[in-house]
């Protein structure tokens, strides 16, 4: 039954993040806009990802 609505789950979140990322690129990528860096977003990340598994 857990495989099922993994399955489910999976199946409706791909389609819907490129939905929503189709949605929002056109405005990110505008000329001129600034561009995110994920640099930082990216350590910390990996700090939490090491604790734990540590």
């Amino acid at each position: 039954m857990i495989n099922v609505r993994m399955s489910f789950i999976i199946g409706l979140g791909i389609p819907t993040s490129f939905v929503i990322a189709s949605l929002t690129t056109p405005f990110s990528l505008k000329n001129g806009s600034r561009v995110t860096s994920w640099e930082k977003a990216n350590r910390i990340y990996n700090k939490i990802i090491h604790f734990f598994m540590n």
